[in-house]
């Protein structure tokens, strides 16, 4: 069922429970502000969200009188949007009339848990809302009175503009890296562009050893990762969102998953680039490897106002490999056919079609008519022992997909894809899983 992209939302009873429209906004907070010159604007792919940002809070500035944005790994976060970690910069009460074009979907059962907000239409998610946030102090007090919160954030890939002074916004450091098992995507975003360490806040790997000062870790953690299921090392693995709707799981490759047909991926062969082997004039199956699957990071303008967030993270698998959990039964993944309620669909551009659940706008599938049998999969709701999957998953290296298109673009508030490159590329000069390009 398609919807409008400017009128009201009449179809929430049809929704999963966890996911409504807001209602009953409260008035915002009395708290210092910081007039922007040249607003930020803010929006979602299909347009249906959309604001404009004249002033952020006092307290979204650090000591380096920077926004500084973290980035979050913690296991909610990748259930509820499907990427491997989530950012957001803080804000203030967004306008009702904005507020009542999205869905909401509250973190848990407490009455103080965060609640997230999205589009219904496209899936992007657009702001949070933590009733449990602590407002900055001074030295001589409170900056204000207890009582006023929630406080407000906007997540970073709906930003479309910068505002006046240049390299306002900064990484600050990687959070809940504890929570990924092996480090996730903080393994290869080390460094910021002027080459100052992120911080982390990993714990000791072990009872002798610890990471490089300020660095996240290389190596696995112990941490056990709260999402895994056990179905990692063999036949199977779980994937599930954070509210349930969407279960399905995966099996290795096997003769089916060799049957597609694709052309490379931008990740593999930019498009940009001319290149006789980019069609894939001899079929190779350049998705399987050997008992794993590829894997990478895209940085494409559709996915991040799509998803919200600036690095969506894909894997590469066949439809037959896929199979939808519903009523008790595991059903082949048929996008013609799938049961009632458990996917909105999104054409984001003629011939592709995005999948993304209704009940916490998690992102799950892309897919399009040219390789409908060769399907895009959300990394972060996969049930692994860690959250980059290693076991089912090799990770390409050699470049962020769609990265140009962030060059030119100087309506971007942030750089965190620059330094990601620059991560992945280092690692394989390092030896750590050196890739080459399998033509």
């Amino acid at each position: 069922m398609s919807l409008s992209n400017d009128g009201p939302l009449d179809t929430a009873r049809r929704l999963p429970l966890p996911a409504r429209e807001p209602t009953g906004f409260s008035r915002d907070i009395d708290q210092p502000v910081f007039n922007l010159k040249d607003p930020i604007t803010i929006f979602c792919h299909c347009n249906r969200v959309n604001s404009i940002i004249k002033a952020l809070p006092l307290r979204a500035f650090g000591k380096s009188d920077k926004v500084e944005i973290d980035i979050d790994h913690d296991y909610k976060t990748r259930k509820y949007s499907g990427q491997l970690a989530v950012s957001y910069f803080p804000s203030l009460q967004p306008e009702p009339d904005t507020l009542a074009k999205t869905v909401c979907f509250r973190l848990g059962d407490q009455e103080d848990a965060p609640i997230i907000y999205f589009c219904p239409v496209c899936g992007c998610h657009v702001f949070k809302e933590d009733s449990a946030g602590q407002l900055p102090q001074l030295d001589d007090g409170p900056l204000v009175a207890e009582n006023t919160r929630p406080t407000w954030a906007v997540a970073t890939g709906v930003a479309g503009r910068v505002p006046e002074t240049p390299n306002t916004f900064t990484i600050s450091r990687h959070i809940n890296v504890d929570q990924t098992g092996d480090g996730g995507l903080s393994i290869w975003m080390r460094a910021r562009n002027d080459d100052t360490i992120i911080q982390t806040d990993m714990p000791l790997q072990n009872k002798t050893s610890l990471p490089a000062k300020g660095y996240a870790p290389w190596s696995p953690t112990p941490t056990v990762n709260p999402s895994s299921s056990g179905h990692t090392e063999g036949d199977t693995l779980d994937a599930s969102c954070f509210c349930g709707t969407v279960k399905f799981h995966v099996t290795r490759p096997n003769h089916e998953s060799t049957l597609p047909k694709s052309q490379y991926p931008d990740l593999m062969i930019p498009y940009y680039i001319k290149s006789d082997e980019g069609p894939n004039p001899d079929n190779k199956s350049w998705w399987i490897r050997e008992d794993r699957y590829l894997a990478g990071t895209c940085a494409c303008d559709s996915c991040r106002s799509c998803s919200g967030f600036d690095i969506q993270s894909w894997s590469f698998i066949p439809r037959a490999n896929i199979f939808v959990h519903h009523s008790g039964k595991q059903l082949g993944l048929d996008f013609s056919n799938l049961p009632e309620g458990i996917l909105r669909s999104y054409n984001s551009s003629p011939g592709v079609t995005r999948e993304f659940c209704p009940g916490c706008g998690a992102t799950v599938f892309w897919h399009n008519t040219n390789r409908s049998e060769l399907i895009d999969v959300s990394v972060g709701l996969f049930n692994a022992e860690g959250a980059r999957a290693e076991d089912w998953l090799d990770w390409w290296k050699e470049r962020v997909s769609f990265t140009e298109d962030r060059y030119g673009s100087p309506g971007f508030i942030w750089d965190p894809v620059t330094c990601l490159e620059t991560g992945l590329k280092g690692s394989t000069e390092v030896g750590v899983q050196g890739e080459k390009l399998r033509l």
